[in-house]
C-alpha cells in the first residue's frame, strides 16, 4: 500500500513539473485566479494524501493481524513444517517440529535435519535426500527423530521452493519445504497390521483344509499350500486360470454354473462332487463357498473350500457295518452262522480282497471263517504255532506256545504301541504299504519267523485286530487288500469295535456252556439278551450290559442304583410296566423308552425273577424295535390298501358282470335268431334286428374299452407323457370326433376355449377325459340340447369345464359318482347305455397330471364337470 502512494506522489510531482516547464512562466507570472486554483488543488490533494494516509494505517493493522494468524497457524499447526537448503541445513521451522526435537525454533536454524534422527536412520536419510530434493513430488520419507522424551516415527513430504529474498547464490536460493507428520501411532497399526497380515497368510498356508479365491471372472487369484498338495498344481499353474484351463469338462461345466449362480445370488453355497487329486485318485468332496462383496456392495469374487469327505463316508460306512455286525451277533442264530454272516458283511462293507476270522483251537488260532484266501494261501498259513527243526512246538520260558509271523505277534499282545507305530493302544496292526516292512532286518524285526506270505501273495494294505473275550485275546479279525492306502485311524478304530463285539459273542457263548447254578444270573442275561440286559431288585438297577448302555446312551455308573421306571420309560407306559413287574415271569411286551438324548424308542421288554444267594432279583432284556414298529405299522398300511385294492377290484367286476349281462344276452338272443329264422325275415325285420346288433356291440365295445383303460391305469401300464399343448386343439379334435353323435339328436357342440391358452398335459388322457365327458353330456342331453366345453385360467392351473342343459342329477346319484362300490351307471335320454366307468377313469387321469374334478348338477337342470390342468411343468 505505501509503495502504491509513493509511486503516485511521484507520478504527480513529474507531471507538475513537465507542465510548469512546458509554461515556461515563473510563479509571478500566474494570475490570482491561477493561483487560487492552484492552491485549491493542493488542498484536494493534500487531503486525498489523508486519507490514502488512513487506507494506509488499516491496511497495515490488517497485515499485522494476518501475519499474526499465520504465525499462530504455522506454529500451532498439528504436523511440523521446515525450510532446508540442499545440504539439509534448517532455515526456518514451526513450533510444531521444534516441539517434536525437544528445541525452540531459533535454536534448530542452522542445524543440519539429519542430526535430529536416529543414528540407525541416517544413512538410509543420506542414501534417498539427494534425490527426494530434486524432485519430491509423489514421495515421502519415512524416519525416526530422537524426540524430546522418546523416539518419534516421522513421515515427510516435500515442496520445491525458491526464494528471491536470498542471496544469489544458487545453493541458498533453493530450497525445500517439509511437512512432517508423527506417525508413531499409525506406525504401530501398520506394523499390528502387517503381522497380523503375517498371521493371516501363516495360518492361510498352514489350514490342512485346500483353500482357494476367485475375481469376478472366475479366474484363480490364491490358494493355500494344501490345495497345491491335493491337486499338485502350483501357483504358478492356476493363478489366472479358470476351471475350464484345468478341469475335465464336465466337471467345468458345473464348477462354472455353480460360481455363477453364487455371482448372481451372493451368499453362502454348499454343494457335493467328486473330484481327482494329484495322483488321480477320485474323491466325494464338499465345496463350500461364498461370494466375496467390496465396499459398494458389488461382488469382487469368491473364495471357497475343498473338505474332503470320502474317509468320511468311509467311516460312516464302517460305523454301519459295525451296527449290522452287532444285530447279527444278537440273532437268534448258530455262532457259527453269525461268525460267517459277520465276515461277509465286513467283506462287502470294506471291498477288502480277503478276510478271515481266526480263533483259538487249543494252543493254535487257525481260520475259523474266512473268504477271499486262496487254497494255498491257508495251507501255509492255517496254523500259526512255530516249530523247531525236529518238528517240536516251540514254547517261550512261560510255557506258552509260541506263535510266528505277524498274526503271532498281534495275539501275544506283547508289542508297545509307543515303540512300533504299526500299532495301535488297542493292540491292532495296520498298514497301508506293507512291502517296506521286506526290508526290515531281522534285529530290527519282532516277529517270529515272519513268513510274509501276505505280501508275497500281492497283498498291500494289512489290518490285524485283536479279538478279546474281557482281557483275553482269543483269536485275530484279518482284512487284506491289494490296493493300498485302505485304512486309517478311524477305521481301525470301527474294526476294534466289531472285534469287540465278536469278542462279546464268544464271551456269551462260553456264559452258555460253562456257567452253573451259582452263575444263573449271568446265564439268563445271555439267554434272554437280544440287545439291552438290566439286573433290577424293584426297579432300582443293579447291573446293566454294555448293549444296554449303548442303546440308551447311559454309561454303567448313571444307570447304578437308579429308578428303572422315573429314568428311561415314557411316563406314558410307566402303568404298563408297573403291572407286568409283579408278574414272576412277564411275556414280551413293549413299551416306549427315553434315551439320555431325549429320543424316544420302542422297546420290547421279556422279564423274569431268580434266586441269586437267597435274594429275589429280576432280570428284564430291552430289544430297540423302533424299526420293527415301523415295519409292521408299513405292513398294516400295505395290507389295508391290498384290502380296498381288493374289494374294489371285486366291485369292479360285479360291475362288469352287471353291465355285460345285458348287451351280450342281447347278442346271444339276436344271434340265435339269426341262426334259427332268418331266411324267414323281411328286409325291413333284418335291418332293425342288425341294428339292434349293432348297439348291443357298441355298447360291449364301449364297456371293453374303458374296462381295459381303467384296467391299464391301474396296472401303471399307460405311459404318463405331458408336454405343453394348446388346449383348443384337444378340445376341437374331441368335439368334431363326437360331431356325427350329437347330431343325431340335433345337439349343437360349442367351444369357448381361448386359441392362446396352453396346458401341461398328456395330450391321449386328456383326449379320454375330454371324450368321455363330451360323450356323457351328449348321452344325457335332449334333443336340441346345448354342449359348451369352457376354460380359463386360475393361477398356476387351467380350470375346463364341460356344461350341458341335460336332465342333471339329483345330490344322492353325486354323492356316489366316482365310487366303485356305488352304481351310477343309468341309461341315457334315448336309452343309450352307461357303465359308469368312464367316469372313474376321467378321475384317475385328471389327478395323474395333480388336478381334481368335481361335478356339479341338479335335477331337470344340467350338469357341469370341472377339472384342473398345470399351466407349466410340474
Amino acid at each position: 500500500m505505501a509503495k502504491t502512494i509513493e509511486r503516485e506522489m511521484s507520478v504527480l510531482r513529474r507531471l507538475a513539473e513537465e507542465r510548469l516547464a512546458e509554461s515556461g512562466r515563473s510563479f509571478e507570472e500566474f494570475s490570482p485566479d491561477q493561483v487560487k486554483a492552484l492552491v485549491h488543488d493542493y488542498h484536494v490533494r493534500q487531503i486525498e494524501l489523508e486519507l490514502q494516509n488512513e487506507e494506509l494505517r488499516d491496511a497495515q493493522v490488517r497485515l499485522r493481524v494476518a501475519r499474526d494468524r499465520y504465525a499462530k497457524f504455522f506454529n500451532e499447526a498439528p504436523v511440523g513444517y521446515l525450510t532446508i537448503t540442499r545440504r539439509g541445513v534448517i532455515k526456518e521451522t514451526n513450533a510444531t517440529f521444534a516441539t517434536m526435537v525437544g528445541l525452540s525454533p531459533d535454536q534448530l536454524f542452522g542445524k543440519a535435519l539429519s542430526d535430529f534422527l536416529l543414528p540407525e536412520d541416517r544413512p538410509s536419510f543420506y542414501g534417498r535426500f539427494k534425490a527426494f530434493f530434486k524432485m519430491p513430488e509423489g514421495k515421502q520419507l519415512d524416519f525416526s527423530l530422537t524426540g524430546k522424551d522418546k523416539p518419534i516415527n516421522v513421515r515427510c513430504i516435500g515442496r520445491m521452493e525458491h526464494d528471491p529474498r536470498d542471496q544469489p547464490d544458487a545453493e541458498d536460493i533453493e530450497s525445500l519445504m517439509l511437512v512432517i507428520t508423527d506417525v508413531t501411532e499409525q506406525a504401530k497399526l501398520e506394523e499390528q497390521l502387517r503381522a497380523k497380515e503375517t498371521f493371516l497368510n501363516g495360518l492361510f498356508e498352514t489350514i490342512p483344509m485346500p483353500v482357494f479365491y476367485k475375481d469376478r471372472h472366475g479366474r484363480y487369484q490364491g490358494f493355500n499350500k494344501a490345495f497345491e498338495d491335493f491337486f499338485g498344481k502350483s501357483k504358478d499353474q492356476l493363478v489366472g486360470k479358470t476351471v475350464f484351463d484345468i478341469s475335465p469338462p464336465e466337471l467345468a461345466r458345473l464348477y462354472h454354473a455353480k460360481d455363477a449362480e453364487l455371482f448372481e445370488k451372493p451368499g453362502v453355497q454348499v454343494y457335493e462332487a467328486q473330484v481327482t487329486d494329484a495322483r488321480g485318485g477320485a474323491h466325494d468332496v464338499v465345496f463350500h463357498k461364498a461370494a466375496l462383496v467390496d465396499e459398494w456392495g458389488s461382488v469382487s469374487g469368491l473364495v471357497g473350500t475343498v473338505q474332503n469327505v470320502t474317509e468320511l463316508k468311509l467311516v460312516e460306512m464302517y460305523r454301519g457295518l459295525s451296527v449290522d455286525v452287532l444285530a447279527i451277533l444278537n440273532a437268534t442264530t448258530e455262532f457259527s452262522e453269525s461268525i460267517r454272516r459277520v465276515l461277509l458283511a465286513v467283506k462287502q462293507a470294506s471291498g477288502c480282497d480277503a478276510v478271515g476270522i481266526r480263533l483259538q483251537d487249543q494252543g493254535d488260532y487257525p481260520y475259523y471263517e474266512q473268504a477271499g484266501f486262496s487254497e494255498d494261501f491257508l495251507l501255509m498259513e492255517n496254523s500259526l504255532i512255530a516249530h523247531d527243526e525236529q518238528g517240536g512246538i516251540c514254547r517261550d520260558p512261560d510255557g506258552a506256545i509260541k506263535l510266528e509271523c505277524t498274526c503271532g505277534l498281534v495275539i501275544s499282545g506283547k508289542v508297545d504301541p509307543r515303540e512300533n507305530s504299526m500299532f495301535t493302544p488297542g493292540g491292532s496292526c495296520w498298514t497301508n504299504d506293507a512291502f517296506p516292512i521286506l526290508d526290515l532286518s531281522a534285529a530290527d524285526d519282532p516277529r517270529l519267523n515272519p513268513r510274509n506270505r501276505c505280501i508275497h501273495d500281492g497283498y498291500s494294505s494289512v489290518a490285524l485286530i485283536p479279538i478279546r473275550k474281557s482281557q483275553e485275546i482269543v483269536g485275530l479279525l484279518q482284512l487284506n487288500h491289494r490296493a493300498p492306502g485302505k485304512f486309517n485311524p478311524d477305521l481301525i478304530a470301527i474294526l476294534e469295535g466289531i472285534a469287540s463285539h465278536i469278542g462279546e459273542a464268544l464271551f456269551r457263548k462260553k456264559i452258555e456252556k460253562d456257567l452253573q447254578e451259582s452263575e444263573e444270573r449271568y446265564r439268563l442275561l445271555s439267554d434272554l439278551t437280544m440287545e439291552g440286559v438290566v439286573l433290577h431288585k424293584g426297579g432300582i438297577v443293579r447291573d446293566v450290559n454294555v448293549a444296554m448302555e449303548k442303546s440308551l446312551g447311559y454309561g454303567r455308573e448313571e444307570l447304578l442304583g437308579k429308578n428303572l421306571l422315573e429314568l428311561i420309560i415314557h411316563e406314558e407306559d410307566r402303568e404298563n410296566v408297573r403291572e407286568n413287574i409283579v408278574k414272576d415271569y412277564a411275556a414280551p411286551y413293549i413299551v416306549r423308552c427315553v434315551k439320555k438324548n431325549g429320543e424316544v424308542i420302542f422297546t420290547e421288554i421279556e422279564a423274569r425273577n431268580f434266586e441269586a444267594q437267597g435274594e429275589l432279583l429280576r432280570v428284564a432284556a430291552i430289544r430297540d424295535v423302533t424299526e420293527r414298529k415301523k415295519g409292521e405299522n408299513a405292513l398294516l398300511e400295505s395290507r389295508e390298501r391290498l384290502r380296498q385294492a381288493l374289494a374294489e377290484k371285486d366291485r369292479f367286476f360285479s360291475i362288469i358282470a352287471h353291465d355285460l349281462k345285458s348287451p351280450m344276452s342281447g347278442l346271444l338272443s339276436l344271434s340265435r335268431m339269426f341262426a334259427e329264422d332268418a331266411e324267414n325275415w323281411t328286409l325291413k325285420e333284418l335291418r332293425e334286428i342288425s341294428g339292434n346288433l349293432h348297439k348291443s356291440a357298441e355298447r360291449v365295445f364301449d364297456l371293453l374299452e374303458n374296462l381295459l383303460e381303467w384296467a391299464r391305469m391301474q396296472q401303471g401300464l399307460i405311459e404318463y407323457a405331458p408336454r405343453e399343448c394348446r388346449l383348443t386343439d384337444i378340445v376341437d379334435a374331441n368335439m368334431h370326433f363326437l360331431t356325427s353323435v350329437a347330431e343325431q339328436k340335433d345337439i349343437v357342440l360349442s367351444s369357448h376355449v381361448s386359441k392362446d391358452l396352453t396346458a401341461w398335459l398328456d395330450p391321449s388322457m386328456i383326449s379320454t377325459v375330454l371324450r368321455n365327458l363330451l360323450s356323457n353330456a351328449i348321452k344325457f342331453t335332449k334333443r336340441e340340447g346345448k354342449v359348451e366345453v369352457r376354460a380359463e385360467r386360475q393361477g398356476s392351473r387351467i380350470e375346463v369345464s364341460v356344461h350341458d342343459d341335460g336332465i342333471g342329477m339329483d345330490q344322492k346319484m353325486l354323492s356316489r359318482l366316482f365310487s366303485l362300490d356305488q352304481r351310477t351307471a343309468r341309461p341315457g335320454t334315448e336309452g343309450e347305455s352307461s357303465t359308469g366307468l368312464g367316469l372313474m377313469l376321467c378321475k384317475d387321469f385328471v389327478e395323474k397330471h395333480g388336478g381334481e374334478i368335481r361335478v356339479e348338477s341338479r335335477s331337470g337342470q344340467g350338469t357341469g364337470v370341472f377339472f384342473t390342468l398345470p399351466v407349466d411343468r410340474q
